[in-house]
């Protein structure tokens, strides 16, 4: 599965114009003039040891300005790497864990107090982030227009490749829930970003 992962994010189909990908046999990975590591990330590596020291120059060089992200699936890691990590200044902030299961499992239906509606527009896309900002209760973040044009256009239509969700009391059409749904149909595999519920809400099904 950890390779399978790590595919899923070297397929960049969804990044802005502005983001550059670069993609050779030793690694792969992104950068941006943002500041934010989403848009300047190392996805993957593949190199011995002794290329880690070239590779860690030019990604510095290319994430200079904004907060750098490496992810690190066990294909990509090993202990000379993390050292030359950490005495760049990176650390261990995030181990994601991910759990599976196939689409036909069983799952319990939404509670009757609460309707689920598909993202459909730019106001939808915008309600979607408040309330995964609110789920996770941080600051209600802006957006630039260009970016919400850009992933409407991914997650609206029959060949859209990410849908939003969101879930609302039935009774006041208060936002309650959000998350979104990427496919990767080349590798059979699709799963699941920014889900969550606000805090009034939680524990409700």
């Amino acid at each position: 599965m950890d390779d399978i992962l790590e595919q899923s994010q070297c397929d960049c189909w969804w990044v802005p114009g502005d983001v550059h990908v670069v993609n050779r046999p030793e690694i792969t990975y992104m950068y941006s003039q943002r500041e934010d590591r989403l848009y300047n990330s190392v996805l993957r590596v593949r190199a011995a040891d002794s290329e880690h020291a070239r590779l860690m120059e030019e990604v510095c060089h290319r994430h200079a300005h904004a907060e750098s992200e490496w992810r690190l699936t066990e294909s990509s890691s090993s202990a000379g790497l993390i050292q030359l990590l950490q005495a760049h200044g990176y650390d261990l902030r995030i181990r994601c864990v991910a759990y599976s299961l196939p689409v036909n499992a069983a799952r319990p239906p939404p509670p009757d107090d609460v309707v689920i509606r598909q993202v459909q527009t730019r106001s939808d896309l915008l309600e979607m982030y408040s309330t995964m900002d609110r789920a996770f209760e941080r600051e209600v973040r802006d957006h630039d227009n260009d970016d919400l044009a850009h992933y409407l256009r991914l997650g609206v239509g029959p060949d859209a490749r990410s849908r939003g969700f969101i879930a609302y009391d039935k009774a006041t059409d208060e936002p309650l829930c959000a998350a979104a749904f990427n496919s990767y149909p080349s590798l059979g595999i699709g799963f699941l970003w920014g889900g969550g519920t606000v805090p009034h809400a939680r524990g409700r099904g």
